[in-house]
């Protein structure tokens, strides 16, 4: 192999190693995922949804309750259709609140911890539980007598998010990159 040809093939896989760099960075929303969450009355929350850290944006809500008081509050789910984000909701908490009509509404509001918040790395986060009336819970309002009702999360729950492929896919086009100039000096 002439010193032309591989000088020529270490420049091609740096441009290619670069280009699958460029492609992956920008993949920055996860979809985070609940897993053992339960509520004091022994109902469960379980779903997903996706968030961008960059932009303190959620999309995609998938949040389904069940069990627990079916009385007041019978299995659900929270989706972008139904359910309006309210204002506090960042990479440290999300609220949720779906109307039903004049009086009857349901909520949704959960904390992360302030040290290990929603990011686009991925990892594992607790669902806390912060105790009181309007803490992190589910709520609801009724037209009807009892006119409202609030379950509490219990701990231990959390929701978790794995980084897409093109995290690994930038590693290895780092690598490439890496071992194409190291390859290319050599000669």
């Amino acid at each position: 192999m002439s010193r032309t040809f591989r000088r020529y093939f270490a420049m091609v896989l740096f441009s290619i190693g670069m280009l699958l760099t460029a492609q992956t960075v920008g993949a920055a929303v996860l979809t985070w995922t609940f897993a053992n969450v339960m509520f004091d009355d022994g109902g469960t929350l379980f779903g997903s949804f996706d968030f961008d850290a960059d932009t303190d944006t959620f999309s995609n809500l998938n949040i389904s309750t069940q069990g627990g008081d079916a009385t007041f509050y019978p299995d659900f789910t929270y989706t972008d259709a139904n359910s309006s984000i309210l204002g506090t909701s960042d990479n440290e908490g999300l609220r949720l609140q779906v109307t039903f009509g004049a009086s009857d509404t349901r909520s949704l509001g959960m904390d992360f911890p302030d040290t290990a918040s929603l990011t686009n790395a991925g990892g594992t986060v607790d669902v806390l539980n912060i105790a009181g009336f309007g803490g992190d819970s589910e709520f609801r309002t009724l037209p009807s007598s009892p006119p409202f009702g609030q379950r509490s999360f219990l701990q231990g729950g959390t929701v978790h998010a794995i980084p897409e492929p093109s995290s690994a896919l930038f590693i290895l086009a780092l690598g490439l990159g890496v071992a194409a100039v190291i390859r290319w000096r050599r000669l």
